[in-house]
């Protein structure tokens, strides 16, 4: 910028505006509030209570998908089961897992990415627990692996099925260990 157009601007509470036109023109003054400090503290200090009410939200959604995922692993063990007494498994069990699953896994990886995005937004840094940051991601990634293994399931193929119940335990019994860590985080 030359030293024709000069422009300045204090700081603070007012903003003061000098624009020179020319050498030979008045100058134009103008004054504005800028309060976009005052907002920013506030959004901070909201944000802050906020996120730990957030982090509880997180907690029990988390907790509620903990218990879905029990109710999916029953439903799964009753399919089994039958199967395994050469019994036919009833179709409605097989129809709610089928259905349910993809549901439960959308679900476990937003609940992981939320507690992310939560975590970073409160200490600025995601491993700031890392024992439950790194129980989460093996979570979300047996996740994947488990509905990726689901869609190869075929009657004739009963080592996906075994890959896929042990996954699912491994997922269970992650969980219930997810839910301690994610309380010690909390209290």
């Amino acid at each position: 910028m030359s030293n024709d157009y000069p422009i300045v601007r204090a700081q603070g509470i007012i903003s003061l505006h000098v624009f020179q036109i020319s050498h030979k023109e008045n100058i134009f003054l103008s004054a504005k509030v800028d309060v976009s400090w005052l907002l920013a503290y506030i959004w901070f200090m909201l944000s802050k209570e906020l996120i730990g009410d957030l982090r509880l939200v997180h907690g029990a959604f988390n907790s509620l998908v903990t218990i879905l995922f029990l109710y999916q692993g029953w439903l799964g063990w009753q399919i089994r089961k039958r199967r395994k007494g050469n019994r036919a498994p009833q179709a409605t069990f097989i129809r709610r897992h089928r259905k349910f699953g993809p549901i439960l896994v959308l679900l476990g990886l937003v609940g992981f990415f939320s507690g992310l995005v939560l975590i970073y937004l409160d200490f600025g840094r995601i491993a700031k627990f890392p024992l439950h940051l790194a129980t989460g991601s093996v979570i979300g990634l047996l996740l994947v692996t488990t509905f990726a293994i689901s869609k190869k399931i075929r009657f004739s193929q009963p080592d996906w099925r075994l890959a896929h119940f042990l996954l699912g335990l491994s997922i269970l019994c992650l969980y219930l260990v997810q839910l301690f860590l994610g309380l010690n985080v909390l209290l």
